[in-house]
């Protein structure tokens, strides 16, 4: 994954902003890893202490990259100023809304109508499911032909394969 253009049946859209739904293991790693790609990064959960964990650990994860080598500390501070950790669905304003929560029909269809009515249709809905068929989460999504499967391996910022 990295900064560029992501062809659709109706055109092509930029990809700037990145929106990842739930900070568990698997969101905090795929958010981690947009921001390390350049991408402005918005990491939403409604539980704080979870959302809290997820920052600490990438907080965790970028110095452990500085110490190898990987990252140089000024690198590590654009990745940090990459990622914006919020409570507020709101605040997900995005060009690709990731979804990375529990596999719950009813919670992922939830969360792509909620968060499909505060972004444009070009927005691109994500879901990190390994069981659900991607079909039954688009079914009452406005414009489901933006809803794809895009399921990260784990830990996500070691294997970053799609």
């Amino acid at each position: 994954m990295g900064c560029g253009l992501w062809t659709m049946n109706d055109g092509q859209i930029n990809i700037a902003t990145i929106g990842v739904v739930g900070a568990g293991t698997m969101g905090q790693g795929v958010a981690q890893l947009c921001a390390q790609k350049g991408f402005k990064t918005i990491l939403l959960d409604i539980n704080p202490l979870t959302l809290a964990k997820a920052e600490t650990l990438t907080e965790q994860n970028l110095q452990k990259l500085v110490v190898k080598g990987t990252l140089t500390t000024a690198q590590k501070e654009v990745v940090w100023q990459n990622i914006t950790f919020t409570s507020q669905a709101r605040q997900v304003t995005a060009d690709l809304i990731i979804e990375a929560v529990t596999e719950n029909l009813a919670v992922k269809q939830s969360i792509f109508l909620e968060l499909a009515a505060l972004n444009p249709i070009t927005t691109v809905l994500a879901s990190n499911t390994s069981s659900i068929p991607i079909t039954r989460i688009a079914a009452p999504i406005p414009h489901p032909k933006r809803v794809v499967g895009m399921h990260f391996f784990n830990p996500v910022v070691f294997l970053p394969k799609v």
